[in-house]
């Protein structure tokens, strides 16, 4: 077997790092956005300027075009050494940062977030073929874990009677149906 002694992202030895792949120094980067977000989709705004002429705090294309849900949460940002760990996870099978990924999705989460039930991202059967595991349902079962929550992981009925109006699925983004608010 080969092992990898080197980070991924530095090439600073691994010795003790516990998170797999990556140095200890290059995932404390890792930080949640401090940047004022859009209310509804959570993006950044380009500046603090924009909540000024934004009165529900609302980016332009959630007001042109509202997405179906009411409240989204992606509170890190996809940038190095995060997006090199999520592409390892994803597209080169390295499972191991299952736990690592789950728990800076669990340290960004706020406090006060209620959900009802985790709703993995659904995986075509092709690329579930291709990569022998589900990424986002391995994440959502660490979730689960942690908020005490049940996992959805079937293909939701569209009957508006089962739906639940609260849910956060595995990619870190919590949605509330419109409907439940």
């Amino acid at each position: 077997m080969c092992c990898r002694s080197n980070a991924s992202t530095c090439g600073n030895s691994l010795s003790t790092d516990p998170v797999p792949f990556f140095c200890t120094a290059c995932w404390q980067t890792i930080r949640p956005l401090q940047q004022p977000v859009c209310a509804r989709c959570d993006q950044p705004f380009v500046s603090p300027a924009a909540t000024t002429y934004t009165p529900n705090h609302q980016c332009q294309q959630c007001q042109e075009r509202p997405p179906a849900f009411s409240t989204s949460l992606d509170p890190l940002p996809y940038l190095p050494p995060l997006r090199e760990a999520i592409c390892s996870f994803k597209y080169r099978g390295k499972h191991t940062l299952a736990r690592p990924l789950a728990r800076l999705m669990i340290s960004a989460l706020p406090a006060e977030i209620d959900v009802d039930v985790i709703i993995p991202v659904p995986l075509h059967p092709a690329r579930l073929r291709a990569r022998e595991f589900n990424q986002s349902l391995l994440l959502a079962d660490q979730l689960s874990r942690h908020l005490a929550r049940p996992v959805f992981s079937h293909k939701p009925r569209q009957d508006r009677r089962h739906r639940s109006p609260n849910h956060i699925n595995a990619t870190g983004t919590v949605t509330k149906s419109a409907e439940s608010i």
